[in-house]
């Protein structure tokens, strides 16, 4: 191994040691805010941020987590904390108000306004404590599956780096899996006033919403441009890896804190990282290079598969079938919605270990499968379920579980010759070569059954071993 080898790779594994440090630190430094949080007095409710023009950055309570009486109700819209606006011209959720410090205290009562049914109302709310198991089943109530994912991710990402440090790919991937991660854990605690109107509240700000266009998206354009191998610009000045971290801290810093801006370079990130990869797609010619694409391309259906359902409950496509089948596919959403990313990059993650790599032809036709399986049924499912709840009221009157039982019954004979047919058309259309094979073989085998001279089903044998496996050389021996 030359000295130059070795000293690439000494620097490769000092920054991947620099990246693993940074990553570490952004989990526990959220984890750290978090914890200061519960610390904080608080109304103790839940809420949501208003997203109508309305309603644009008003803090909306939800939930009374804490339990014990409050005069604030479910939907009243915060106007104001002890008589100061918490909506400022060019400012979000309470950005205007600053925290008196004397009044913000466990047992004191500060004045809320808020607007209820149209009408605003001044209210005295006592400030309570948060307590473990008010947090713990907080947090087992709003998406449980998103918190496995980010562990199970982190640790991942984690073991790929270790074990691949002079891989570039490795570093953005941990990157990515630390800062979705420390979004999970900023969430742990409802960010309203009394998260807001503290010190931390910047930090929070920061792991919540802003993660999202200083870390997160840079390192999905980092992911794509050394994926599955670095570019060659990237290889020759390797600082360049860090231009797009400082994109938004530049804008920010030359137009101010705007939403606008972070939203720019979220989705500025996400579109150049395709736009690479399809670049890298079209290149890549060597086959471990072919193999770990179509591992990220894997990965990458398979996620949309996941966040599909999601999809559908957003734009109501359940809105006519029954409630226990609307809370199920809600469930069976919220699951794949936590799914989707730790899926993908576990395909980034075999595809940079280089992992069992050439059995993703197998993952990608079975992926395909099933996801137009999936599709195809689904679609039959709840078009029968409409369908036959519509024929239900107009003879009866009335919704019937059979329209239910009847459509599961449909979806279960049919499940086998979709699938069957499905593959075929599939087979046919990207497996070509595979399909084209597979014929030979059943034309083999019905002429085998027909054929008593040995020499001519010698011939056969080696015209069919030719066509389909195309052997550099065949030779046959038959013993008499």
């Amino acid at each position: 191994m030359s000295a130059t080898n070795t000293s690439a790779e000494r620097r490769a594994r000092r920054v991947s040691a620099v990246v693993l440090v940074i990553a570490i630190g952004l989990v526990a430094l959220s984890a750290a805010q978090a914890l200061y949080q519960t610390t904080l007095p608080t109304e103790g409710w839940g809420y949501t941020e208003g997203e109508t023009v309305d309603q644009f950055g008003r803090v909306i309570f939800t939930e009374n987590l804490l339990g014990s009486p409050s005069p604030i109700q479910p939907g009243d819209q915060l106007l104001a904390v002890n008589g100061v606006p918490t909506i400022a011209p060019g400012s979000t959720l309470l950005g205007g108000v600053q925290r008196d410090s004397d009044a913000w205290r466990v047992g004191q009562t500060v004045q809320y306004r808020v607007v209820r049914a149209g009408r605003p109302l001044d209210l005295a709310v006592t400030l309570k404590s948060w307590t473990a198991p008010i947090v713990v089943g907080y947090l087992a109530r709003n998406e449980p599956a998103q918190w496995l994912s980010g562990i199970f991710l982190f640790g991942l990402s984690t073991f790929v780096l270790l074990r691949r440090p002079d891989e570039p790919a490795a570093r953005p991937l941990l990157l990515l899996a630390a800062s979705t991660f420390a979004t999970a854990i900023g969430r742990l605690v409802p960010d309203g006033p009394s998260t807001q109107l503290s010190a931390v509240s910047p930090l929070n700000g920061f792991f919540v919403y802003w993660i999202f266009a200083g870390v997160i998206g840079p390192s999905l354009l980092m992911l794509g441009l050394n994926f599955p191998q670095a570019k060659r610009v990237l290889q020759r000045f390797p600082w360049l890896n860090l231009l797009p971290y400082g994109a938004f801290w530049l804008l920010t810093l030359l137009l101010g804190l705007q939403q606008a801006i972070g939203w720019a370079v979220t989705l500025g990130c996400l579109l150049l990282a395709l736009v690479s990869v399809a670049h890298a797609a079209l290149t890549k010619r060597d086959r471990v290079s072919r193999a770990q694409l179509r591992w990220g391309f894997g990965g990458f259906l398979a996620a949309i598969m996941l966040f599909l359902p999601q999809y559908l409950v957003v734009f109501g496509a359940l809105n006519g079938a029954p409630s226990a089948l609307q809370a199920l596919f809600s469930a069976v959403a919220s699951v794949g919605n936590g799914l989707a990313f730790p899926v993908f990059a576990c395909c980034i993650a075999v595809a940079i270990l280089r992992y069992r790599l050439f059995d993703i032809d197998v993952i990608i036709r079975r992926t395909l499968v099933y996801s137009v399986l999936s599709l195809t049924l689904g679609a039959t499912y709840l078009v029968g379920v409409v369908a036959l709840q519509a024929l239900f009221v107009r003879l009866t009157g009335q919704e019937s579980a059979l329209a239910v039982v009847a459509s599961t019954l449909v979806i279960a004979a049919l499940f086998g010759p979709v699938r069957r047919r499905v593959q075929a058309v599939i087979d046919r259309r990207f497996y070509r070569r595979k399909y084209d094979a597979r014929l030979v073989l059943e034309q083999f085998a019905l002429r085998a059954q027909q054929q008593a001279d040995l020499d001519a089903l010698a011939a056969d044998i080696v015209g069919v071993v030719d066509e389909t496996v195309q052997p550099e050389d065949v030779q046959l021996w038959l013993v008499r």
